[in-house]
């Protein structure tokens, strides 16, 4: 199962819907709502897992589609006033949830749920209703985190954590082959890593490595801030791909920090990985080097007006991205030519 469209509004901030494939790079200049967009999809997973209580924030609405093989799943909700006001399920275009102010009804049946929770979860049965199973499966194994934002602590007890886990406790985790792997690929990316464990001190779990060339080893709070930031991004995609909870991954400003090296072999690194593990991945960049690498088919451009935001992209407006193929021109030059105005203008 994977996410193929997002909608979603909160007070005066509007997303357009968002065709996303199983892959997605937003791209678009900055303060036009690419982390914003990230988070409201993370929102919203939150709600419908139950993370998060449906009233925390009071006015919102979102429309979601997620497509597994054949079968289409539509929903949509929306919160007015700390209260659901509104909910409604369809499978391929049969409506299995409906909800109004006027009257509820899950899989035919009249319910009076309470205004505070979601019909969705409100009865998991795998046999019953295999497919909101599949749906509330999808939404709890959504992640998130801001690849920018991963740095070592200040202090040789500080743990460098994702999404509040612990990355070191998460690669003692991994199996020899996955830790090996991950030494391989910090080798490929330029980093001269002999040996990287995992030891106890203080109640917590830290990382050690021994750099090829040098004598002591050194803890992870001494890396590098790129070198911290690849560790952890790899140790959580291998964690993730074996606990066997494909789901869906954001991850905000890939490769920040690092050089054009380092950054396009692990944008490419990260994609085929996903691709190949069948987790989806939503990723943002600024940095032209990685829009080079990653297929412009994946793209969605974003452009704000005011509070509203919309995107483009190769299902929004594909005789644009094919035109653009044949200009023979590299993938950010789409992003910061007027190639896009110029052919609506034509």
């Amino acid at each position: 199962m994977y996410l193929t469209s997002f909608s979603f509004k909160r007070d005066q901030w509007t997303l357009n819907t968002l065709h996303i494939k199983n892959q997605c790079l937003l791209v678009g200049p900055n303060a036009v709502g690419k982390s914003k967009t990230l988070q409201a999809i993370q929102w919203v997973a939150s709600v419908i897992s139950g993370k998060v209580v449906v009233g925390f924030q009071n006015n919102y609405n979102t429309s979601i589609e997620l497509v597994e093989g054949k079968d289409m799943f539509e929903y949509s909700f929306e919160v007015s006033n700390g209260a659901v006001s509104y909910e409604c399920l369809k499978i391929n275009g049969e409506k299995k949830i409906q909800r109004d102010p006027l009257a509820s009804s899950f899989y035919g049946e009249e319910v009076n749920p309470p205004s505070s929770r979601l019909l969705l979860g409100s009865r998991r049965d795998t046999e019953k209703y295999p497919e909101v199973e599949k749906i509330m499966e999808f939404f709890e194994n959504v992640s998130s985190f801001s690849f920018s934002s991963i740095a070592p602590g200040e202090r040789v007890i500080d743990p460098i954590t994702i999404g509040g886990q612990d990355i070191a406790g998460l690669f003692e985790e991994l199996s020899e082959k996955d830790r090996e792997e991950v030494i391989r690929q910090l080798n490929v990316l330029g980093f001269k890593v002999k040996k990287l464990h995992t030891f106890p001190t203080t109640g917590k779990t830290l990382i050690a490595m021994k750099e090829e060339g040098v004598g002591n080893e050194f803890v992870m709070w001494a890396f590098s801030t790129g070198l911290i930031r690849v560790v952890a991004l790899l140790t959580y995609l291998f964690h993730l791909s074996a606990s066997g909870k494909s789901g869906l991954v954001l991850i905000d400003d890939l490769g920040e920090g690092l050089d054009y090296y380092r950054s396009t072999r692990l944008g490419k690194y990260v994609c085929d990985y996903c691709l190949d593990k069948g987790i989806q991945v939503i990723l943002t960049t600024n940095d032209s080097f990685l829009m080079n690498v990653i297929d412009i088919d994946y793209w969605n451009i974003l452009s704000r007006k005011g509070m509203v935001v919309s995107a483009v992209s190769s299902q929004t407006e594909p005789e644009l991205f094919e035109q653009f193929r044949l200009t023979g021109l590299s993938n950010y030059d789409l992003f910061r030519s007027d190639f896009i105005e110029r052919h609506r203008n034509e």
